[in-house]
């Protein structure tokens, strides 16, 4: 009988003990990921350098520097790199990106950071110049790719 007890205490007080606390979500930190914001000038013309600006926000503030930054810009659908990419930071947390692009076409700008164990790379693509058939062409399938039907999951 003692032994039938003390099972039936040892089993009560284990069960106990893996319930969940109503406030249990409230004693873990909420990450806030790093957010960056690439502004690009209104039109970009090929043989002419470009000034693009990066910012970042965390925790809904502004980051004045990142732990790690690189910036990538290429020509879509080609596999070579622009190397011709200058970045700088400026005194108000806006880093400057400078690159001269020396044809017409579609591009994508991806933007490498990382700061307080955050790590994002956000794509932007931007013209330059005018677009080639092909270019119109990838530009509609896109947006027709993107404003399809959605489901919702619950």
């Amino acid at each position: 009988m003692k032994k039938l007890i003390s099972v039936l205490i040892l089993s009560i007080s284990a069960l106990s003990a893996c319930s969940l606390k109503e406030d249990a979500a409230s004693l873990y930190k909420v990450e806030e990921p790093l957010a960056a914001t690439i502004t690009l000038p209104e039109e970009m013309h090929p043989n002419e350098q470009q000034i693009i600006h990066v910012s970042f926000t965390q925790d809904n503030k502004q980051v004045n520097e990142v732990d790690m930054l690189h910036v990538q810009i290429q020509k879509k659908d080609e596999p070579k790199l622009n190397d011709d990419v200058l970045v700088k930071p400026l005194s108000n947390g806006v880093y400057e990106v400078k690159s001269t692009l020396t044809e017409s076409g579609l591009y994508n700008i991806t933007v490498h950071a990382a700061n307080n164990n955050s790590t994002i790379m956000p794509t932007e693509q931007f013209v330059v110049g005018e677009l080639s058939e092909k270019d119109l062409k990838s530009i509609q399938e896109g947006k027709s790719k993107s404003s399809g039907h959605h489901e919702h999951h619950h």
